[in-house]
């Protein structure tokens, strides 16, 4: 290190040492580290104080995907917020056993909506005209042929107008996803119509939901629809332990092999095995063979108990009968007209 230049404009170091210095190269500095961040270095002019470097700020790797995500958001914000056309998004179908619902953003005071719907091949079809809700029931459109595939989209007009005359063309408008009923719509929670445990024979019928899909004027069930692509899983176990075991059908009834003398509780859950998404519903609410027993001996003490009143009501009766009967007769006697020969 060329200590002579450190030395330069020290009032400590004078000539004589800057001279000393440059001829010599035998002088060692002595460094100490003062407190804080600074360095401190001692030479024979005195003490020369050096900053510490400024280190270069390297982003983690990691942490670049999140800011592109986060500056992506932001600027689709920005571009939401300067649109003015008031322009529908986030469009999303709401569909469960074909109760079909086309539902946007935002919720504005400044424009209404009307809301069109047709499949590949036909025209538009405006539904939901000029409405300030953010949501429109579309499942009248989609029951007619819930294999074909189709499409919506939402126009905006400015809520000022109350009409359509404010826009010499087409108002601006977004489309939504393509949305197939058959294959899109959820399945609805199922229900267990009844079961009966006899022996070491679980009998479980499922009972399939109505739909809004008519065929002759008369709303079809799911079964119905989906024929033997609609499957039922029914998991059970026995009520004193979790392991669950399961079993499955195309049709609505089970019949499953249990332990005499055990009690069982069980779900059912709709599965259409063919789609590659939405497959599944919600299971069924928990049913347990001992409730049904419970049940049975309920019924058995109400219908005890109303015999019991019953014969109770008829053995007073007859009594309060007999009763009355026996005192109108000696005074019958007695008041009867006297027969004159």
């Amino acid at each position: 290190m060329n200590w002579a230049r450190l030395c330069q404009g020290s009032a400590r170091c004078t000539a004589q040492n800057r001279r000393s210095l440059a001829a010599s190269g035998r002088l060692q500095p002595t460094l100490r580290r003062l407190p804080g961040s600074a360095e401190s270095i001692r030479t024979p002019c005195g003490p020369l104080d050096m900053a510490p470097p400024t280190r270069l700020q390297v982003p983690r790797p990691g942490t670049a995907v999140p800011y592109t995500v986060l500056l992506g958001w932001l600027l689709a914000q920005v571009a939401r917020a300067a649109d003015t056309t008031g322009r529908a998004y986030n469009l999303t179908w709401k569909s469960t056993n074909f109760k079909t619902i086309l539902e946007w953003e935002p919720k504005s005071i400044d424009h209404v909506y009307t809301v069109q719907i047709s499949t590949r091949l036909e025209n538009w079809k405006s539904k939901c005209f000029l409405t300030a809700e953010t949501e429109c029931d579309l499942t009248d459109e989609v029951v007619k042929d819930v294999g074909q595939t189709y499409m919506a989209r939402v126009l905006s007009y400015p809520a000022r107008n109350g009409n359509t005359t404010g826009f010499p063309e087409e108002p601006p408008f977004r489309n939504s996803p393509e949305f197939t009923p058959y294959l899109d719509t959820n399945l609805g929670q199922p229900t267990i119509q009844s079961f009966e445990q006899v022996g070491t024979k679980l009998n479980v019928t499922v009972q399939d939901a109505r739909t809004l899909v008519r065929r002759n004027g008369t709303f079809l069930s799911l079964r119905a629809v989906f024929g033997k692509d609609l499957n039922y899983t029914l998991y059970y176990w026995r009520a004193s332990s979790t392991g669950k075991k399961t079993a499955t059908t195309n049709t609505n009834e089970f019949l499953i092999d249990v332990d005499k003398g055990e009690n069982y509780c069980f779900s059912v859950q709709a599965v259409i095995p063919s789609r590659k998404r939405k497959q599944r519903s919600p299971e069924s609410l928990t049913e347990c063979t001992s409730r049904e027993q419970g049940r049975a001996r309920e019924m058995f003490f109400i219908i005890g108990a109303v015999v019991v009143v019953a014969l109770l009501i008829i053995v007073l009766s007859v009594t309060v009968y007999k009763c009355r009967k026996a005192r109108a007769g000696p005074s019958g006697k007695e008041s009867s007209p006297l027969n004159i020969a």
